[in-house]
């Protein structure tokens, strides 16, 4: 990917400006969606197995009043 993109690219920040290689922009753009990716579906999937377990309780619960 670096080779095929060489070129630098201007990044214009709030305070300053930088001359970064577009291969590396790439590359950060990427670890960063795939960070936030895994941060976003991990807490995600924390809810829904929390959620999960709280319903099994309240199922649990219904199933012995009513056997009980």
């Amino acid at each position: 990917m670096g080779s095929q993109n060489p070129h630098l690219v201007q990044i214009n920040f709030i305070i300053a400006s930088a001359e970064i290689p577009l291969a590396f922009i790439i590359s950060i753009c990427c670890a960063l969606g795939l960070f936030l990716g895994i941060a976003l579906s991990t807490v995600l999937l924390s809810k829904a197995k929390l959620q999960n377990r709280q319903l099994r309780r309240q199922n649990q619960k219904l199933s012995s009043q009513n056997h009980g």
